[in-house]
């Protein structure tokens, strides 16, 4: 479905105004791929997941830098089929 000529002048309109940390690249497919979401919370409290290890660990260290989920993280998921995102 094509936009009109109107809707995409509000949309620039409104993306104008925007800053540029929360402006979308044109050049970007976001319909594909992975990404990564930042949730920050007051005091950087670990909502989801945090990381434990050392950051100049070798690969495959014991001590090497990994994801860790907490409760709740272990309980979200991604539903790629339908592409939501739920917490059970």
């Amino acid at each position: 479905m094509s936009l009109t000529p109107e809707q995409l002048a509000k949309i620039q309109q409104k993306e104008s105004t925007l800053p540029d940390a929360l402006r979308r690249d044109a050049l970007t497919n976001y319909r594909e791929g992975y990404f990564f979401v930042t949730i920050n919370t007051r005091g950087y409290a670990p909502i989801l997941s945090y990381i434990s290890g050392r950051a100049d660990a070798n690969d495959g260290a014991e001590d090497e830098p990994r994801c860790v989920y907490t409760e709740l993280g272990k309980r979200a998921q991604w539903k790629s089929t339908v592409d939501v995102f739920f917490v059970s």
